[in-house]
């Protein structure tokens, strides 16, 4: 009985599918990420004013028990003078705000972030580096995907062993320099430009 054959066009073809469908997928996530950033630091919707009426306590998750988070409800109120929201909900608080503490926010009327939220984001220095950190995170596919593309790695099955000896074969290539340098600049990004972001986009507002 013949055995089937494997065709190795059609794989790498998949392969190759594959790999465009995580880049596009990252960049996405990337995109979205700092769409937030960019809302949190004042550059996009509309300004203005959360007020808090009331905030509940959530109950941690099973992964993180001891960490409890906030509800708050309360009213947004733009500074152009536009129409004032009293029913506004905004989730996940660290902080227990007491009842008319007012916060900075913006009012996200469509687009990528409003689609996915209930349309208002709090403007403030976490939310920008805590934004613009996952946006470069999202990034890191990058190298690995260079690594794969530049060495041929997966061709012939994924396995650890497989991965050390496609990287020890790149000491001393172009290849090495290309995936440690991409690699190095998303985590600089990552790590020292997501801060820098924080201080210095709310500046341009």
């Amino acid at each position: 009985m013949p055995t089937a054959q494997r065709n190795p066009g059609k794989s790498s073809s998949r392969r190759r599918w594959i790999g465009w469908g995580v880049l596009v997928v990252a960049l996405l996530g990337s995109a979205w990420f700092a769409t937030e950033g960019l809302t949190a630091a004042g550059l996009t919707g509309i300004h203005g004013t959360f007020t808090v009426k009331e905030c509940t306590e959530e109950a941690g998750t099973r992964k993180n028990p001891h960490t409890n988070e906030f509800d708050c409800e309360g009213t947004f109120r733009p500074d152009d003078g536009s129409t004032v929201d009293d029913g506004v909900s905004l989730y996940a608080f660290s902080t227990d705000y007491d009842a008319g503490t007012k916060l900075p926010a913006q009012h996200v009327d469509g687009g990528m972030v409003g689609a996915m939220t209930s349309g208002y984001l709090l403007a403030n220095e976490d939310g920008i580096s805590g934004n613009f950190l996952k946006a470069f995170l999202c990034l890191l596919c990058i190298p690995v995907l260079l690594f794969c593309r530049l060495t041929g790695f997966g061709t012939d099955g994924v396995s650890i062993q497989l991965f050390r000896e496609s990287w020890r074969a790149t000491k001393g290539t172009r290849t090495r320099t290309i995936v440690v340098t991409t690699l190095a600049v998303v985590l600089f990004c990552a790590i020292e430009g997501s801060n820098i972001l924080a201080m210095v986009l709310p500046g341009l507002v």
